[in-house]
């Protein structure tokens, strides 16, 4: 194991959602490895709209290039990075705070996740520059299709949503939540 993972994560036999950095548009390329080896990896995907000779094409793209999400141990996470079967560099995402990979809270993700594999063109991608999440409120989502979705309940273009962040990354917005269908949590629960 190398100094790159930080130390409390080194000697983990937990399973920790990292991400990374995939090269060249080959993260596909590298889900599909990923997923063929058993590991648990997540791409969050965008229906994008093409026009050519009048006729428009919407095809289920990677919302933003290069990204990975992978659910692994850090020693296996590292013997993947240094494979020298995968030609194309592979490079964790940093958090600039701890000079460490960038890692994921489990229930963070799996919020994330929710809201992402719906697919919905309601739903916004938004950069960490985007939003302010300190102007909102932590909720969790009581019913409805984000049933169980836990973030922020802010207003974006005018309407209520739910934005589950991930620091330093991005963070998705679903579609209009109504306040009758949130509960208020307390800053103090545990996010993992």
């Amino acid at each position: 194991m190398t100094s790159e993972i930080k130390n409390q994560y080194i000697h983990s036999e937990t399973k920790l959602w990292f991400a990374l950095r995939v090269s060249y548009n080959r993260e596909l390329k590298l889900q599909k490895h990923l997923e063929e080896l058993g590991y648990e990896t997540f791409i969050p995907m965008k229906i994008k709209e093409s026009e050519c000779k009048g006729v428009i094409k919407k095809e289920l793209k990677p919302a933003i290039s290069n990204l990975l999400f992978v659910n692994i141990l850090p020693d296996e996470m590292e013997a993947i990075r240094r494979d020298p079967k995968i030609e194309y560099p592979i490079r964790y995402i940093r958090d600039y705070a701890t000079q460490g990979p960038t890692i994921i809270p489990e229930k963070q993700m799996q919020n994330f996740m929710k809201i992402s594999k719906m697919n919905n063109p309601g739903c916004i991608y938004l950069s960490n520059d985007d939003i302010k999440l300190k102007k909102g409120t932590r909720v969790r989502v009581l019913s409805g299709i984000f049933k169980g979705v836990e973030g922020i309940f802010m207003r974006i273009k005018r309407d209520r949503k739910v934005v589950v962040s991930i620091p330093g990354l991005m963070a998705i917005a679903t579609t209009f939540v109504p306040p009758e269908q949130v509960e208020i949590i307390d800053d103090s629960e545990d996010d993992e």
